[in-house]
């Protein structure tokens, strides 16, 4: 006999369980992703906002993962043959190091920061204890980094991640030297404004750097910066707490392991970045508060051949977006360009005397 009440019962009772199994499964969810995500030790899937067991457990996994990617630079071999197992504590001399470098493939490509003067006279000592002397090396002027090939194999390369995905107070690892990692913390992921004459920017010239919370001896220039996962983020400039965004050579990345000469593309203009210069006058001024306003302070802001005078902007026009990217303090004008081909026609949204318009500009 049919019961309403007991099939109201009955339905409560199926809800309640269906709740209750819901939960369950969700908190034993958590848990076994948690258990695994800490025990196995893996960071692909470790977000960069994570509580620590403990940091010393942590640099220590992370350590083990990031050390082989890191090889050190030295003027001198001592008399060890090509190729051949080293000591370094024996053949090698604190006075002749002259920086580290990232491994970018596993047959021998490093990357490093330039420190001016002849790699070729240098040798490396990967993180298997074998040395190898500089073959040949490729500068990007640009950013300011320098791509060395050595005659080597098997070599752990690195992965690459990128700085724009980090905020103030994520935590950054650091070679320190004797194959360990220090830890630091991001300090700032903006522009420099040291200072006006750093005001100016050039579209052919990196504006962005990445600087850590503490500052290293200029030995460790060329040391890649590592996040959480055990990406590779940066590489240390030797200036005393900042690093080059990793991801400015990925538009060049494959030119150099084919040996093709590095071509990086340029607007040819001088400009200001104004979202840098918080509530300035010239905002009102302008109508503007971001974008890159076409200006060199007396002298004229195209350079030679510049693509951008030849596109018809002018001086004082406001860029305030390439394509569908607005341009921002994460993201400056010289560096989203640097990622477009030679001879790319690109679409850029120009603020004119309060108006805003396309222009078509053809990469040079």
């Amino acid at each position: 006999m049919f019961s309403w009440k007991n099939e109201k019962n009955n339905l409560f009772l199926a809800v309640a369980i269906t709740i209750l199994a819901l939960m369950a499964g969700a908190v034993g969810g958590i848990f076994i992703q948690n258990f695994f995500a800490s025990e196995q030790g893996g960071f692909l899937n470790v977000p960069q906002k994570v509580v620590w067991r403990s940091p010393a457990e942590d640099i220590g996994r992370l350590t083990l993962q990031a050390i082989p990617m890191v090889a050190k630079l030295y003027r001198h071999a001592g008399a060890l043959p090509v190729g051949a197992s080293a000591d370094p504590k024996n053949s090698y001399f604190s006075d002749d190091l002259v920086g580290e470098a990232l491994v970018v493939t596993s047959d021998g490509w490093l990357l490093t920061a330039d420190s001016g003067g002849d790699f070729l006279g240098l040798w490396a000592l990967t993180y298997d204890k074998k040395s190898y002397k500089i073959q040949k090396f490729v500068r990007d002027s640009f950013s300011k980094l320098v791509f060395l090939k050595i005659d080597a194999v098997n070599l752990s390369p690195a992965r690459f991640g990128s700085s724009s995905n980090l905020s103030i107070g994520d935590y950054l690892f650091v070679p320190d030297g004797s194959d360990n990692l220090m830890l630091t913390l991001l300090s700032n992921n903006n522009y420099y404004l040291d200072s006006r004459a750093d005001l100016i920017r050039f579209s052919g010239r990196l504006n962005r750097g990445v600087r850590l919370k503490d500052a290293y001896s200029k030995n460790l220039i060329g040391a890649p910066i590592f996040d959480i996962r055990g990406e590779a983020v940066g590489i240390f400039a030797g200036n005393d707490s900042l690093a080059v965004p990793i991801e400015v050579i990925k538009p060049i990345l494959n030119s150099v392991l084919r040996g093709v000469k590095i071509f990086r593309q340029n607007l040819g203009v001088y400009y200001v970045n104004l979202a840098l210069l918080e509530n300035h006058n010239l905002w009102q001024k302008l109508k503007a508060s971001s974008g890159a306003l076409i200006w060199r302070d007396g002298e004229s802001p195209f350079s030679a051949g510049s693509a951008a005078r030849a596109a018809g902007l002018r001086e004082g026009d406001i860029i305030v977006k390439i394509e569908n990217e607005a341009l921002g303090t994460r993201r400056d004008l010289a560096e989203i360009i640097s990622e477009y081909g030679i001879g790319t026609t690109v679409n850029l949204g120009v603020l004119r005397n309060g108006r805003e318009m396309t222009v078509e500009v053809v990469l040079k």
